[in-house]
């Protein structure tokens, strides 16, 4: 095996324990009889999701492979990911995973990208550039970052943008296996919940600044009476950063938030149910319980400081709104220029 004999001997391969999604029969076979042959013995296919939720409910592999565009009644393939990473399926969040498609849809990429996958692979694909990607993981395997709204590898360009926003390194039993290190069950457990932890704190850190953000754009709108799709995702986007950060209270060291995001996530739930008619109440609520949440989860930050950084977020975001209605705008002209030249 030409690409991973040089991270780790071919002998240590059947060691690792690898689940490959994909519904087309032809396919399947042909992609486990490659893994087999490059020393991948122990690769488990699966025509379906639902059998796969329940696997992952009982091991750990150490790695998945899956069709993306897959979906059953469990759900479909991008939600299982999103899952794993969220803790909400199986034992290990940080299993390395590949997804694999057929459409080049920016739409359904972005939507791969923002689960948490770490690579992504299109079809036809060859055996060689599938283990070119398999190699990466092993060798050269993105860390983890945590945002509101994603956990999963950092894809970020620029190294120098958003450097607010650590990064980890999260376990790899995919590596660990292939360089022939013993893989404790206790101590990779270990490992897990430490990364766990962090991820946790991270999140809710994350939580605390997108309702922050939030609370600052929506407000306004809010009290000019505003009744847009926009204000109506703002609310939705308020309710569940404040409901996420209330269910990862318990056994931490912001307990003591809990009240405030319960009381957010009411009064976000107040304003959904009647969006026509706000209550006024509700509205200035919003503003005092988003503070008191940042700053709860900043307890070394300058408040100053703190409403500084969401002025800047909410600045860059409305230009970069602006920008895009401005490109938009210019498409049309555009479109309709060539379409008069058209009818000349």
């Amino acid at each position: 095996m030409a690409g991973l004999s040089k991270v780790g001997a071919q002998k240590h391969l059947n060691k690792v324990n690898v689940l490959y999604v994909e519904d087309k029969s032809s396919i399947r076979t042909t992609i486990r009889n490659v893994l087999a042959q490059e020393g991948l013995t122990q690769t488990r296919d699966f025509m379906r999701l639902e059998p796969v939720r329940v696997t992952l409910m009982s091991e750990m592999p150490d790695l998945l492979i899956l069709d993306a565009e897959m979906e059953d009644r469990s759900g479909d393939a991008i939600q299982l990911v999103r899952d794993i990473r969220y803790g909400k399926l199986g034992k290990n969040p940080y299993i390395p995973i590949i997804a694999t498609l057929w459409s080049a849809d920016s739409h359904l990429i972005g939507r791969i990208v923002d689960s948490g996958a770490d690579d992504i692979l299109l079809k036809p694909f060859s055996p060689n550039g599938l283990m070119d990607r398999i190699k990466a993981l092993i060798s050269a395997r993105k860390e983890f970052i945590v945002t509101s709204d994603y956990i999963g590898p950092d894809r970020r360009k620029d190294a120098n943008r958003n450097s607010a926003i650590p990064s980890m390194v999260v376990p790899n039993t995919l590596e660990a296996k292939v360089r022939g290190k013993e893989i404790s069950h206790l101590e990779l457990s270990r490992a897990i919940a430490s990364v766990n932890n962090q991820v946790n704190e991270l999140k809710m850190q994350r939580n605390a600044f997108q309702i922050s953000f939030v609370v600052e754009m929506l407000q306004p709108k809010l009290i000019a009476g505003e009744k847009t799709q926009e204000v109506e995702d703002f609310v939705r986007r308020l309710h569940r950063s404040a409901s996420d950060t209330a269910s990862r209270l318990h056994g931490t060291g912001y307990e003591h938030v809990s009240e405030l995001c319960e009381t957010l996530t009411t009064v976000s739930l107040s304003l959904l149910s009647d969006l026509e008619n706000p209550s006024e109440k509700d509205i200035k609520l919003i503003k005092p319980l988003s503070d008191a949440i940042l700053l709860a989860f900043n307890p070394d930050s300058d408040a100053e400081a703190l409403s500084s950084q969401i002025t800047g977020a909410v600045s860059g975001f409305q230009k970069r709104q602006a920008e895009k209605r401005r490109l938009r705008e210019q498409q049309e002209l555009d479109k309709k220029a060539t379409e008069d030249l058209s009818a000349e």
